[in-house]
């Protein structure tokens, strides 16, 4: 909460203030634009979501619609999105209708379906969550998940050597994760399974052509040579020869009741 000339700005008007001026600074997305999205989530997320088109999916943070118009283009019959922001759910209901609701709260939606979701997705969502409300989020996700639900996310990595600019260029940004602390605070919130990754784009010449796909390995092959003193240091000072250092993490976690609690019934 903030202190101003004009009285207390709460957390939320705050939040929607700025989702207010960032959907005015940014151009309306195209159609192209929104499929061109639904290429880089086949590039970055096809093997974390469910083969089963009948899964049920809730994108939480779901901005203009991409993910969950992504998801439709792909067959998946049973995909919702939430947001707090109305300016970006106007815009997504021109793409997708009553797939896409206003919420306001995130935490109340998720109470409010306990146990109905295959997968919640939230993607550049979670680090701007205060730490005092974290965990408190994940566990309600968590309950709203169906057993063998999973929990997919998308955080800004703080081992990547330009972490700083992308931890602060969002004023809204409240926290920042390494593959440690992104795996404890899952681990915390009662998930099984947990897998954290670097988030790196595939390389597909079917999907993306032979002159694309060739620049992005060469870039690959000028990320990784680029990387090689900062890996040396990382070794050096703190003994972390294979930290993770793409700009962002994919995070993962399972409901998982039986393994949970340990009581699994014994295999004949």
């Amino acid at each position: 909460m903030i202190e101003s000339d004009r009285g207390v700005i709460t957390d939320d008007v705050l939040d929607e203030r700025y989702a207010e001026t960032y959907a005015q600074a940014n151009t309306r997305p195209t159609q192209a634009a929104m499929e061109g999205f639904g290429i880089s989530c086949q590039a970055f997320l096809g093997g974390l979501v469910p083969e089963d088109r009948e899964a049920r999916v809730l994108d939480i943070g779901c901005g203009w619609g991409h993910f969950v118009l992504y998801l439709l283009e792909q067959g998946y019959a049973n995909v919702r999105g939430i947001d707090v922001s109305p300016s970006q759910i106007d815009v997504a209901k021109d793409y997708l209708g009553d797939r896409v609701q206003l919420v306001g709260s995130s935490e109340e939606f998720l109470a409010a379906h306990p146990a109905e979701f295959d997968l919640v997705v939230m993607l550049d969502v979670f680090e701007h969550i205060p730490k005092t409300h974290a965990v408190n989020l994940l566990r309600v996700i968590r309950g709203s998940l169906a057993e063998g639900g999973t929990l997919l996310l998308k955080v800004p990595n703080m081992d990547y050597p330009l972490a700083v600019g992308n931890r602060y260029y969002d004023f809204t940004h409240e926290l920042g994760y390494t593959r440690e602390s992104l795996h404890q605070v899952l681990t915390d919130a009662g998930f099984s399974a947990v897998t954290v990754t670097g988030m790196r784009r595939s390389i597909d010449f079917r999907r993306d052509g032979l002159v694309r796909s060739g620049r992005r390995a060469l870039r690959r092959v000028v990320q990784a040579a680029a990387l090689l003193p900062f890996r040396f240091l990382s070794f050096a000072m703190e003994g972390r020869p294979h930290a993770v250092m793409t700009i962002s993490l994919l995070g993962t976690g399972r409901k998982d009741e039986c393994a949970r609690e340990a009581r699994c019934p014994s295999t004949p």
